[in-house]
């Protein structure tokens, strides 16, 4: 049995690309494992939470976070409990940015990698790390999921994609944070086994089944796993134009027009 680690950051298409992976035989996708609050209500779907790492560490190894010393021992044991309660050939472990920390010793240096990357390396787990380089649109599917409370759908709905106000002083400020993220991960990644990495503008075709550079980038990892022309379980929550979800479009538009972000205007 193989695993995979699928790192990104939020609103990066990792749902829509895991539930179409998920639809192959030898393929079973976990989402977001590591997020420190498996058993908020809708939070994991039905079956998933008892493949959360904390659900494994305090219900299953029956440990308390703050026991945990040896988290190189604890995290071959739960990649060991993965194994165990899965008949897949593959399992494909949803990482996010914002829990990438929750496997690290709580003396780690601001700079330093966390723990999982060199984990990974130790278990020769390849990566398949997702960009989304347009920072806007990104942005506004933030807060349009924030807003409306909606992180994705599983099927066309008639209602009205609710419209948003952008702040751009706080747009400017993600964009800058994000910036500074993704230089870091690019950082820390040099130290993996292996990593093949595309954008969220390349996940899948223009008929919504999964593209050509994800099936390279699955194949490049597995030999003869096909996994192109998988169709995803789940939709984007906006199909909508930016100019038609952002109520104050035209001043965003101005403020990125002097900018280098003015490409993702396009």
């Amino acid at each position: 049995m193989s695993h995979i680690a699928l790192i990104a950051r939020q609103r990066s298409g990792t749902n829509a690309l895991g539930s179409a992976l998920n639809n192959h035989p030898d393929i079973f996708y976990l989402n977001e494992v590591f997020h420190d609050h498996p058993l908020i209500k809708g939070r994991l779907d039905g079956g998933l939470t008892i493949y959360n790492y904390f659900y494994f560490i305090t219900q299953v190894y029956n440990k308390s976070i703050s026991d945990l010393c040896n988290i190189r021992e604890v995290f071959d044991l739960y990649i060991q409990y993965i194994s165990s309660n899965s008949n897949k050939k593959i399992n494909i472990i949803d990482i996010k940015y914002n829990s990438l920390a929750n496997l690290s010793y709580p003396w780690r240096g601001p700079l330093e990698p966390p723990a999982i990357f060199r984990l990974l390396n130790e278990n020769s787990i390849p990566v398949i790390r997702i960009t989304r380089i347009n920072y806007l649109a990104a942005y506004i599917s933030f807060k349009t999921s924030e807003k409306t409370g909606v992180l994705h759908k599983s099927k066309i709905e008639n209602n009205e994609t609710m419209i948003i106000d952008v702040d751009v002083q706080d747009m400017f400020s993600t964009f800058n944070i994000w910036g500074k993220e993704d230089d870091l991960i690019d950082e820390w990644l040099s130290i993996c086994y292996s990593v093949v990495t595309f954008d969220y503008s390349s996940i899948f075709e223009s008929d919504g089944s999964l593209s050509g550079v994800v099936s390279r980038a699955v194949s490049s990892l597995f030999p003869g796993l096909e996994v192109g022309g998988l169709m995803p379980g789940l939709l984007k929550i906006n199909t909508r134009p930016m100019c038609e979800t952002v109520r104050n479009f035209d001043e965003v538009a101005g403020a990125l027009r002097r900018t280098r972000h003015a490409w993702m205007l396009d």
